[in-house]
């Protein structure tokens, strides 16, 4: 799978059933749809690219983790809910270090730091972003965390 000849991919991640899948890229992200495995879209942004990436179910909001070199607006210590359709930034949380990983599902976010896991409310029109809990964990500089995908029995699996 390519999102483009030129690309080097930096993550991939599936969407909350599974119908999707998100790809960062050095130069922007692509959104594929699995049954049949076809690229939907790719959004390319001038001046780099992204580490991380992840889908709000299939809704058309996206989390991006700027990466190395990030587009203009983009950090490797910010996590930005990105409205795909309208190409417009919604909600930008700012942290005190690099994003290790995180993980989206339809009303949550877990944004993984070395030491830290923050855990994030997003109302279903996503006009609010709440911290709900934060955690101090082992280093973990690889953001090495699962969280499942089942809405009903929510469990998440980290070190520490």
């Amino acid at each position: 799978m390519k999102v483009r000849e030129s690309d080097q991919i930096e993550s991939l991640a599936f969407n909350d059933d599974l119908s999707c899948l998100i790809c960062a890229s050095s130069t922007g992200y692509g959104i594929f749809t699995v049954a049949p495995m076809a690229r939907f879209c790719f959004r390319s942004f001038e001046g780099g690219g992204f580490s991380l990436a992840q889908m709000f179910g299939r809704a058309s909001v996206v989390a991006l983790v700027g990466g190395s070199p990030s587009p203009a607006g983009f950090s490797q210590s910010s996590v930005v809910l990105w409205d795909d359709i309208a190409c417009v930034r919604l909600w930008e949380i700012r942290l005190p270090s690099p994003v290790a990983a995180i993980f989206a599902t339809v009303g949550t976010l877990a944004v993984v730091l070395e030491e830290r896991i923050a855990v994030y409310s997003v109302s279903p029109d996503f006009s609010s972003v709440h911290l709900e809990r934060s955690v101090e964990t082992f280093p973990n500089p690889d953001g090495v965390c699962a969280i499942s995908r089942i809405p009903s029995s929510a469990v998440m699996a980290f070190l520490g």
